[in-house]
């Protein structure tokens, strides 16, 4: 079963009501103690509604997740401090899964993501 396969059956059984939103999904990368995402820079548009439901695997528990539920309204706001890539198509995020600076985008100007922890 792959990871993105995990966090839809996780999410599924965790917060239902979330299944039809849409998912992103990230495996723990325990050499930087990161999870890592790329997204499209489409996220960050103005008229973009809705949340984005992001995993973030656990660390020993492969099959477990930590849930953010990020409204796009934020990527909007913090554009300016994003790690967006020179073509300008898509942007970067490592949040850190540090104890000293726990889900903050280490790749950002400080965009931190710990309020969006459900």
């Amino acid at each position: 079963m792959s990871i993105r396969e995990k966090a839809k059956y996780w999410l599924k059984i965790n917060h239902p009501a979330e299944c039809a939103g849409q998912l992103r999904v990230s495996k723990y990368y325990a050499e930087k103690d990161i999870w890592f995402f790329t997204f499209p820079i489409t996220y960050c548009e103005s008229g973009k509604s809705g949340n984005l439901n992001i995993l973030l695997q656990l660390e020993k528990e492969h099959d477990q997740f930590h849930y953010l539920k990020v409204p796009f309204q934020f990527f909007h706001a913090n554009r300016n401090k994003l790690d967006v890539r020179e073509s300008g198509d898509k942007f970067d995020l490592h949040i850190s899964a540090k104890q000293l600076n726990w889900l903050v985008c280490e790749r950002s100007q400080g965009v931190n993501f710990s309020k969006f922890l459900e």
